[in-house]
C-alpha cells in the first residue's frame, strides 16, 4: 500500500471510529493531517496536500475543511480543479465529465483526470518550497499553499 495511503488509514485506525458529529469529524481530520505531516516532516519529506474534486466539470467550491485547513496551517496544498477547464480547453460541463470522469457514479478520474492532477503537482514539486505570488493557473492559499484565482 503506497505510504500516500497507508499512513493517514494507519492513523485514522489509532484514533478508533469516529462520532457522528461535524466538530469530531473536524477534529479528527485535523489530528489525522497534523500527525501525517509531523510523520512526514520527520522523515524528510515535504507534507503537501492535494485536493481531488468530487466533479472537475462542476464550479470550484472554494470553501470547506481542504481550503481552511491549507489556510490555517500554511501545508503546502494544490488544488488542480482550474487546470482540468485549461487542459480541456472548455467549460463545458458534460465535455468535461466525459473527458475526466470514468462512469456516472464513480468518483474516480480517467486516465486523462490523473495526468491533470499530477501536472499540478508535478509543478509543485519542481519548484522550490519558498512561496511565490503566482504560478501560471495557481496562486497562493497560506504561506506555502497554492490553487486557482477566484
Amino acid at each position: 500500500m503506497p505510504l500516500v495511503y497507508a499512513v493517514p488509514r494507519m492513523l485514522l485506525e489509532v484514533l478508533g471510529q469516529p462520532s457522528h458529529d461535524d466538530r469530531s469529524r473536524f477534529e479528527r481530520g485535523n489530528e489525522i493531517l497534523r500527525r501525517t505531516r509531523m510523520v512526514a516532516e520527520a522523515a524528510g519529506a515535504r507534507f503537501i496536500l492535494v485536493n481531488l474534486p468530487n466533479h472537475p466539470e462542476s464550479p470550484a467550491n472554494r470553501q470547506g475543511f481542504f481550503y481552511e485547513y491549507c489556510d490555517r496551517t500554511g501545508a503546502e496544498c494544490v488544488d488542480p480543479w482550474p487546470q482540468f477547464r485549461t487542459a480541456a480547453g472548455t467549460d463545458d460541463e458534460a465535455e468535461l465529465r466525459a473527458q475526466y470522469g470514468c462512469a456516472p457514479n464513480d468518483i474516480h478520474y480517467s486516465r486523462a483526470g490523473y495526468a491533470v492532477v499530477a501536472e499540478a503537482l508535478r509543478a509543485i514539486l519542481r519548484r522550490a518550497s519558498a512561496p511565490v505570488a503566482e504560478y501560471g493557473a495557481i496562486t497562493l492559499i497560506g504561506p506555502r499553499s497554492i490553487r486557482a484565482p477566484a
